[in-house]
């Protein structure tokens, strides 16, 4: 080794050289056989630098100059690839590790090392292949495959990433599972580029909320979830929760469409409600199935009986999947009477039913499960028919009673549906005037423009149409000008304590002066004492109906039915 005016890339220094001391470099041999070698440094046993090549030396300048190749490695590759390489110097194996060097540009090297045995003692050489483009590129595809592509978010495979990480270190932590309500249906009714773009606005009103201890993420489909550091009870967490409630309360525009959403929210806690991520996650989403079932604006929080109700509600679904497919419901007609006369002069049809297996089932248990599953356009329709079919029954025996049936906002929604409504009419033979369309008021403010259309198109068939639970919505009155309808079906909440709540009084009131300043009827739901009864005839309510005249009745005993209470109307 001459001066290094005479040295090529390949050329070899001592540390003492390197560091500007006197070179005392044994093994001039080994030198020379790895002298067109770029990039390599030879180690004694003790990780301390023996010789290094010049390209080594001037890529890691001043930071090599400890003679410890340890103080080369950066922080970033401080844990088990070098404790790895600690190891095999400590017993004389060679092997292939990845590592962040301390140079001028941070560059990740792939270092095979290799124990040469010679005759004083033996060293190690340690060959560096700079492959810091192909680990920027791993980066980049890690990112990638841990990014929403739609919101930029992180996504669930990063969720399970950083759960697993916790977990691991036993962090304590809360996770939010965030299922958005109503998407699916205003993804499918208005086109999933109109979805793309709702999804985006939702995801940036969440991110809105991110802080230092609380990670968002894109779950999928409709589902958001939060990470939030530290275990929070239901209590402690609801200040943050009213926050991403409060997001809900306004609807978003998309497309110059109003689209009014709602969320539920599920929550688990690490580490415990859960030993595996697998099973965290399956925990929260029961939590968030569970808020389904509760008033709207409720977080559930998981807990030891949940798995029992959710293997329930997975048998109800089975059950109901082939109540569906056999149509094994029936229905039942509840008489709606008259104040002015106290006779009958409809009813309203309810399905019921009764499974072999779990016996009579609720509707306000069914029903919403249906819903939920994707099956209330076969329900609806099939309550339809059946429904004008038995009206149309009775019209022809001379008993012509003005029947009401409920419809899913999923059907009422549906453009065929008039045409279903109009076609199921022609079939039976009922009369349009005998069929009466009914429709939540909460349902009905959900997509209005398309709403009013189908409403114009039943009244133009001369179907009759009424606005279910009226008073329970959240909208303004003012939307009552844009719809045609004929009769305000008040909420049987207002009309249970009605007679000593004089709040409830004034609501029906005023509910029955709108309609009937508007051109409307006004039928009471819920009727069950004796004492309500002047005071709606005093308001001149035109309608009622509840357990106090008759409970819903086979059609059997519709035909036959007169009013107990007829007189005292």
């Amino acid at each position: 080794m001459s001066g290094k005016e005479e040295r090529g890339a390949g050329s070899w220094i001592s540390f003492q050289e390197w560091a500007g001391e006197e070179p005392a470099l044994a093994g001039d041999e080994l030198l020379g056989a790895f002298s067109t070698i770029s990039c390599a440094v030879i180690l004694d046993p003790e990780g301390k630098i023996q010789a290094c090549t010049e390209t080594f030396a001037a890529d890691m300048g001043a930071a090599g100059k400890s003679g410890s190749y340890r103080q080369l490695v950066d922080p970033s590759s401080a844990g088990g690839e070098w404790e790895r390489l600690s190891a095999n110097l400590a017993e004389k194996k060679s092997g292939t590790y990845t590592l962040v060097l301390n140079s001028s540009s941070k560059k990740t090297y792939r270092v095979s090392m290799s124990y040469i045995d010679l005759p004083d003692q033996g060293v190690y050489l340690l060959l560096h292949e700079d492959i810091s483009c192909l680990a920027h590129s791993e980066e980049v595809l890690l990112t990638l495959h841990h990014r929403d592509e739609l919101t930029g978010l992180k996504n669930r495979k990063k969720l399970e990433t950083k759960l697993s990480d916790k977990m691991h270190r036993s962090d304590a932590a809360t996770l939010l599972l965030l299922d958005i309500e109503r998407f699916t249906y205003f993804n499918d009714t208005l086109g999933h580029f109109t979805g793309d773009e709702l999804i985006r606005q939702i995801a940036a009103a969440l991110a809105a909320l991110e802080q230092e201890t609380v990670e968002l993420y894109r779950y999928g489909g409709d589902k958001f979830a939060f990470l939030i550091e530290g275990i929070f009870d239901q209590q402690s967490i609801q200040p943050f929760l009213d926050r991403v409630l409060y997001l809900f309360h306004t609807p978003f525009f998309v497309h110059n469409k109003e689209v009014n959403l709602s969320v539920r929210i599920g929550a688990s806690r690490i580490p415990e409600d859960a030993g595996t991520v697998e099973q965290l996650l399956k925990h929260t989403s029961m939590a968030a199935q569970h808020a389904k079932n509760q008033p709207m604006g409720t977080s559930v929080y998981f807990h030891p009986a949940l798995p029992e109700q959710y293997d329930r509600k997975m048998w109800l679904e089975t059950r109901l999947r082939r109540a569906v497919e056999d149509v094994a419901f029936h229905l039942v007609y509840q008489p709606q009477i008259s104040l002015r006369t106290g006779g009958i002069t409809g009813v309203e049809a309810l399905i019921r039913w009764e499974d072999e297996e779990l016996g009579l089932v609720p509707p306000s248990v069914f029903l919403p499960a249906a819903e939920e599953a994707g099956w209330m356009p076969a329900v609806d329709s099939w309550v339809l028919k059946e429904a004008c079919r038995q009206g149309a029954e009775w019209y022809r025996k001379g008993k012509p009673l003005r029947i009401g049936v409920n419809i899913s906002p999923s059907q009422f929604q549906d453009r065929r549906f008039s045409r279903l409504v109009q076609e199921t009419l022609e079939h039976t033979g009922l009369p349009a005037s005998y069929l009466n369309i009914e429709i939540t008021e909460n349902d009905l403010l959900h997509h209005q423009s398309d709403n009013v259309r189908t409403l114009k198109e039943l009244k133009s068939a001369g179907v009759r149409v009424s606005i279910d639970d009226f008073g329970t919505g959240y909208s303004s009155l003012s939307y009552l000008r844009q719809f045609p309808v004929d009769t305000l079906k008040i909420d049987k909440s207002f009309i249970k304590e009605m007679v000593d709540n004089k709040n409830d009084q004034a609501i029906v009131t005023s509910i029955i002066q709108l309609a009937h300043n508007m051109n409307m009827k006004v039928t009471a739901e819920g009727v069950e004492q004796a004492d309500v009864f002047p005071y709606l005839k005093k308001l001149q309510c035109d309608e009622m109906q509840g357990f106090y005249y008759s409970r819903p009745l086979p059609p059997e005993a519709v035909y036959h039915y007169t009013p107990v209470h007829e007189g005292k109307a």
